[in-house]
């Protein structure tokens, strides 16, 4: 069978999907996920326990044939039968709510069709999760660490999941819709009472998410169906799941192929000793490493021996629909410039002409800018310089954008920038100098350590204008000066940030984001004890993270300060920004763990809860 490599993220509480790396066949890495919804009055001890008794079969049918013609074999299936069991554990219990652990002690599986065993995972690995009195039960996630070989990534799982049962069944009804960079899902929950029995339904209404392949692909769901339903008694309670999914897989090029996934789950548990929780239910979600994606080749032969014309169609062909970016046709397009200069001003022409829409019209400036030509350059500050005919305003920041991008440093390039950053303030001239005032930094940034005489000089102009704009002229340096991340420019940077205007406050805030770590942090730590204004504490706490992120985690100093501020902080927002701080440096960090642990208790912002779950897990919570 001819080598095949599928990367997905799982079809969150849809579907599991599985991956196939040739010959052979494997399960998620990560372990399986549980969200249960329940209502319960907290009367729980430290210590209880309550155990399930789990069996999940599965069947995963993949054909990716049409995807990879030629590719022989490319079409998989996995049939999964799964045992085990659950065990949900109360590690503490405070005032209105109480914490649990969720683990699984003992799983295995085995290739339903085949009889050869499957691992499951790291399947020990606990869970977080928080009881409390009005949504009885919200997930928070789980952790997996690299194996030992480092072959795999540190991945986590996290979703929020509250339900609030009222009294009377009929009422409830509850959609969810989990929305990331990548995908929509969305279910509605409904409770209905049968026979005099408790039931709990959960109905998948759609799904839509875009995977990484070795091409880009996207999948739709088709023909979905989701149920889950729990039976309450007098004795054991009896959960079961029932599952199918087909995803029709799409590629730039039309059909390229399918997934079908069909589960069951059943379970049995027995309520004591955890006491009166009225109802209660769990879904697997799945997660799959993802692949990266290969480095693009060079341009073959035939399309780097196109004449112009030939190859502007070929682009055109390579732009995407809407299901995915335009990357491709820009790579092409910028590699063959690199190859013929003198297609640039034929390129030119076109855009003069009007020949590509709006949506067609963008990538090719970025060709332009990445194609790295004298001929190219040359072009882009023509476009940007001046009004001329079949460019308008927006053609020209288009061209200053991409002019930031370049990738060869050039006076030629600063001097324009600079030029037009001061080229007026009313009208179209006021929206040119904005664009260049951003691209100016962002141009700064790039030249860097590598061209100090260009960066020295972005970092001038930029101090001369945060000691002497004002109004929206102010606001485009900060903005720039952000872009840039110089730390030298931080000085210039405090009258702003003692400014009385609060949105003068926020923006100065927003400057410090892409400068180093390091270099912020006493400046951060004074104003999170002072700053009293949300939108202004919303910016630095956000632009802290930022800084943090860029510099490889955050520094001591940010992690003292981000611990005092998360406790008192009352707005959700800045909460989220402090937790993702944080979160990267719990692994390691003893201060930033025991924040991330003490926030779970307080917190009842979903989205926050979320972030908790990627950061904390119940090991170290043990």
């Amino acid at each position: 069978m001819k080598k095949l490599v599928v990367s997905a993220i799982a079809l969150s509480a849809l579907a599991g999907a599985y991956f196939v790396r040739g010959d052979r066949r494997e399960a998620p890495a990560a372990a399986p996920r549980v969200e249960a919804p329940a209502r319960a009055t907290c009367a729980f001890s430290a210590g209880d326990r309550l155990a399930y008794t789990l069996r999940l079969k599965q069947s995963t049918a993949l054909d990716l044939t049409s995807a990879f013609p030629g590719a022989s074999g490319s079409a998989a299936r996995l049939d999964l039968d799964a045992h085990g069991e659950l065990v949900m554990e109360t590690i503490a219990n405070e005032k209105d709510h109480a914490l649990v652990a969720l683990s699984f002690p003992a799983m295995s599986a085995i290739d339903a069709r085949s009889g050869a065993p499957i691992a499951i995972g790291d399947v020990a690995t606990p869970m977080l999760a928080r009881v409390s009195r009005s949504c009885a039960f919200v997930a928070l996630g789980h952790r997996r660490d690299a194996d030992p070989t480092g072959a795999r990534t540190q991945q986590s799982l996290a979703r929020s999941l509250e339900i609030v049962l009222p009294d009377d069944p009929a009422q409830i009804s509850y959609e969810r819709a989990q929305r990331d960079a990548t995908g929509t899902f969305t279910a509605r929950y409904g409770r209905t009472r049968v026979d005099g029995r408790d039931r709990l339904e959960r109905r998948m209404l759609g799904y839509d998410r875009l995977f990484a392949f070795p091409e880009a692909l996207h999948a739709k769901a088709a023909t979905p169906h989701a149920r889950a339903t729990i039976a309450l008694g007098d004795g054991p309670w009896i959960a079961s799941l029932e599952e199918s999914v087909t995803a029709a897989f799409l590629s730039d090029r039309g059909p390229a192929g399918s997934m079908t996934v069909r589960k069951e789950l059943h379970a049995i548990a027995t309520p004591a000793p955890l006491g009166p929780i009225d109802v209660a239910a769990y879904v697997f979600d799945d997660l799959l490493d993802a692949e990266p994606v290969a480095t693009p080749a060079p341009l073959p032969a035939e399309l780097a021996a196109l004449d112009a014309p030939h190859a502007i169609a070929k682009y055109e062909e390579l732009l995407p629909t809407k299901l995915s970016g335009p990357g491709e046709a820009i790579a092409f397009l910028s590699k063959y410039l690199a190859a013929h200069p003198e297609a640039v001003a034929r390129v030119v022409d076109e855009l003069r002409g009007g020949r590509f829409t709006a949506e067609r019209r963008a990538p090719v400036f970025a060709a332009l800018a990445l194609s790295d030509t004298r001929e190219a350059r040359d072009a882009l500050i023509a476009i940007a310089r001046a009004p001329q005919r079949g460019f308008d305003a927006l053609d020209r920041s288009r061209a200053l954008a991409a002019m930031a991008a370049i990738p060869t440093a050039t006076p030629e390039v600063t001097r324009s920038l600079v030029s037009l950053s001061q080229s007026g303030a009313r009208g179209s001239q006021a929206e040119i100098a904005t664009s260049a005032t951003f691209a100016l930094g962002a141009w700064g940034a790039r030249q860097g350590a590598a061209h100090p005489e260009l960066a020295a000089e972005v970092r001038g102009e930029l101090t001369t204008r945060l000691g002497s704009d004002k109004g929206k002229a102010l606001a485009d340096v900060l903005t720039a000066t952000a872009n840039m991340g110089d730390p030298a420019l931080l000085p210039k940077l405090e009258p702003h940030i003692k400014s009385g205007d609060p949105a003068t406050r926020a923006r100065a805030a927003s400057a410090l984001r892409n400068m180093p770590a390091r270099s912020i942090e006493i400046e951060v730590r004074d104003w999170l004890r002072t700053e009293t204004d949300r939108d202004v504490r919303r910016s630095l706490a956000s632009a802290a993270q930022a800084s943090a992120m860029k510099s490889g985690g955050p520094s001591e100093i940010l992690v003292a300060a981000a611990s005092a501020a998360l406790p008192d902080e009352t707005d959700a927002v800045t909460r989220a920004s402090l937790v993702r701080l944080l979160g990267p440096a719990a692994r390691t960090n003893a201060a930033a763990r025991d924040a991330l642990y003490a926030a779970i208790g307080a917190e009842r912002d979903p989205e926050t809860l979320r972030l908790l779950g990627r950061y904390v897990s119940a090991t170290s919570a043990m």
